[in-house]
C-alpha cells in the first residue's frame, strides 16, 4: 500500500483538535485503493498555494519545486514565504502573526519545526493519525518529536527534512599559523584552547558562533519561565553562556579588518576573517547567518574550507544543539487537502529525498543513513568537503519551548562577543536589560496573537 493510501485512510479532517469540527474539511476515509492509485502525477487544482518559511535558510526553489514541477507538470505552484516575527520591527505583511491572522489559508505550509507547538495551540493544522507511522518510512524518533509536541499526542505534521550543524573552519589559516586542523568530536574547551593558538587579531578572529540559539540548546537554557511569567537570567544555565560569551570576546579581531556590527559570522568567515565558526548550513536568509548564503562569496574570495563536528560542552551530558527539522503540515482551513497529501507523499518518497540529501538537505527517512554518505555531492558548495561529519550522531539538546523560532538573545550575545573586551562586563548588563524586555515584549505579542486567532475561530463557529 502506497504511502498516499495510509495518509487519506489514516487523518481524520474533520477539526484541528480532539472533537472539533470544520465544515471545510475533507472526508477520504471512505476513499478505495483504485480511486486513490489513479493519476498520481496529476492534481485536481490548477493552482496550488505552498507557504515557506524563509527563517529557516532552505531554499523552496531547490528542494521542493524542483521536484513538483517535475512531477506534477499540470498544476502551477504558488511559493509564499514568511519570516519569524520580530519585536524590534514593525510587523510586515510577511510575518507569519500577521500571515496566519489575515490571509487565508494554503494547501501546505512548511515550517521550522520550533512552531508546532504554537501551530497546534492555535488549531491550524489538520491532525494525521499515526498508529501505521511504521509504514511512512519515516524515522520513529521524528515522528515521536512531532508526537511530543501535542497535548493529545496527535501527528500534526511530517518532517521533510533537517538543517545541519557544524565546526567550519578556514584552512589557510591553519596553514599561515603551522597549526593542526580541528577535528571531530572536539570540546568547546578543546576549540577554544585551539582558537588561542591561531589568534592573530589585526588579521581576523580566531572563533566565533553565527547563531547562539544552537549554544543555549546545549545548555539547556530556558529564559522565561511560563509559571512565574518571568525572564530568567539567573540560572547556573545562564551563567555559563555568560562566560561563554566573554571567552568567545578574546578571540575576536580588533583590527581594521574585524568584523562589523551589521556583518554577519558566516560573511566574515566567507571573506577569510573568522579562522573558524561554529554554526548551521542554513539560517535566516535576511539575517545571513547560514554557510549557505554565503556560497558565491566562499567561491568567489577562494576560501579554502572544511568542516567537523559541532563542538560540545565538556559536563556529563555532552549534548548537541537541537535539531533544526523542517516541517510539513495542511491547514484545517485548506481547500484542496487530497492534492496536499498527494503531494506530501512524493515530497517524502525516497526520490526525491535522495536527490535532496545530495544537494545538502539531510532527509530524516528510516534508511537514510544509508545514502548519508552521498550528502552534498551535488552541491558545488558542499563537494568534496568532509560532509559525514555533519552526522555524527549524539544526544540533542532542546530549545526553549517559550520563545518559538526566535533570534533576540542571540543579537545580544553578539553584542558581548563583539564589544571592547574591556567594556564586555557592562556591555553584558546592558544586554541583560534589553533581554528582558524584548522578551517579555515578545510574550505578550504572542499571547495577543492566540486571542486573537482563538476569537476569530470561535466567531466563525458560531456563525456555522
Amino acid at each position: 500500500m502506497t504511502m498516499i493510501i495510509i495518509l487519506f485512510l489514516l487523518i481524520p479532517l474533520s477539526g484541528c483538535t480532539s472533537g472539533g469540527n470544520d465544515s471545510s474539511s475533507q472526508d477520504f476515509n471512505n476513499l478505495d485503493d483504485n480511486l486513490l492509485n489513479v493519476n498520481q502525477n496529476k492534481l485536481s487544482a490548477d493552482k496550488v498555494d505552498i507557504w515557506w518559511d524563509q527563517s529557516s535558510g532552505i531554499p523552496a526553489s531547490s528542494f521542493a519545486d524542483v521536484h513538483l514541477e517535475k512531477q506534477f507538470k499540470d498544476t502551477h505552484f504558488k511559493f509564499t514565504e514568511f519570516h519569524t516575527p520580530f519585536i524590534f520591527a514593525s510587523p510586515s505583511k510577511n510575518d507569519l502573526f500577521t500571515k496566519l491572522n489575515s490571509e487565508v489559508s494554503p494547501d501546505l505550509i512548511v515550517f521550522n519545526s520550533r512552531f508546532l507547538p504554537l501551530l497546534i495551540e492555535i488549531g491550524y493544522l489538520d491532525p494525521i493519525i499515526n498508529n501505521r507511522a511504521d509504514d511512512l518510512n519515516i524515522q520513529e524518533s521524528a515522528l515521536e518529536q512531532i508526537n511530543s509536541a501535542a497535548p493529545d499526542h496527535q501527528l500534526y505534521a511530517l518532517p521533510f527534512g533537517q538543517n545541519v550543524v557544524g565546526l567550519f573552519y578556514n584552512k589557510a589559516i591553519f596553514n599561515e599559523m603551522n597549526v593542526p586542523y580541528p577535528t571531530d568530536g572536539m570540546t568547546w574547551e578543546d576549540v577554544i584552547a585551539l582558537a588561542q593558538r591561531v589568534s592573530n587579531p589585526e588579521k581576523w578572529s580566531a572563533l566565533d558562533a553565527a547563531d547562539f540559539d544552537l549554544v543555549a540548546s546545549q545548555l539547556s537554557i530556558r529564559l522565561y519561565n511560563p509559571a512565574t511569567q518571568q525572564v530568567d537570567l539567573e540560572s547556573d544555565e545562564w551563567a555559563r553562556m555568560e562566560q561563554f560569551a566573554k571567552r568567545l570576546n578574546g578571540l575576536q579581531s580588533k583590527g581594521k579588518s574585524a568584523a562589523t556590527s551589521t556583518d554577519s559570522s558566516m560573511y566574515a568567515f566567507s571573506n577569510g576573517r573568522i579562522a573558524m565558526v561554529a554554526g548551521s548550513l542554513y539560517d535566516d536568509t535576511q539575517l545571513m547567518q547560514g554557510f549557505y548564503d554565503q556560497e558565491s562569496n566562499i567561491i568567489s574570495n577562494g576560501v579554502e574550507w572544511d568542516v567537523v563536528s559541532y563542538p560540545v560542552f565538556n559536563d556529563d551530558k555532552l549534548l548537541a544543539p537541537a535539531a533544526q527539522s523542517l516541517y510539513i503540515g495542511v491547514p484545517r482551513a485548506g481547500k484542496n487537502k487530497e492534492d496536499a497529501f498527494k503531494i506530501m507523499k512524493h515530497l517524502l518518497s525516497k526520490e526525491v529525498q535522495v536527490d535532496n540529501m545530495r544537494n545538502g538537505l539531510a532527509s530524516l527517512l528510516d534508511d537514510s543513513a544509508s545514502y548519508a554518505d552521498e550528502f552534498g555531492q551535488s552541491s558545488s558548495l558542499l563537494s568534496g568537503k568532509s560532509t559525514a561529519s555533519f552526522f555524527k550522531r549524539m544526544q540533542e539538546g532542546s530549545f526553549d519551548p517559550s520563545l518559538d523560532d526566535y533570534f533576540i538573545m542571540g543579537h545580544w550575545i553578539k553584542s558581548v562577543v563583539n564589544s571592547e573586551t574591556f567594556l564586555a562586563d557592562q556591555t553584558l548588563e546592558r544586554a541583560k536589560g534589553h533581554l528582558r524586555s524584548d522578551i517579555s515584549d515578545y510574550i505578550v505579542k504572542r499571547s495577543k496573537f492566540i486571542d486573537q486567532i482563538k476569537t476569530k475561530t470561535n466567531e466563525q463557529h458560531e456563525m456555522e
